[in-house]
């Protein structure tokens, strides 16, 4: 099981804090750690922006593989079924 101890550790050896997070977690989703980092990527630093951390993004992107609606265009695919 993942544990946020090792997104730390991620992030402490150099991977922004979306990608810590992603690749942490990519693997219980069934997404490989390279596609998880490249997807997580664009996200570091608020998106460069200092916006929205990265590892908040990065968590909604987990949530969204694990839970995430199947249908588009409607309210449960907008909404993620969560």
């Amino acid at each position: 099981m993942a544990s946020e101890n090792g997104a730390v550790q991620k992030f402490l050896d150099g991977n922004s804090c979306s990608q810590a997070v992603l690749t942490q977690y990519c693997e219980m989703a069934g997404l490989e750690k390279t596609s998880a980092l490249k997807i997580a990527s664009g996200f570091g630093a608020g998106m460069q922006m200092g916006k929205t951390c990265g590892a908040l993004s990065a968590a909604y992107m987990i949530l969204g593989l694990l839970l995430g609606g199947k249908e588009i265009g409607t309210s449960e695919g907008a909404q993620g079924g969560f």
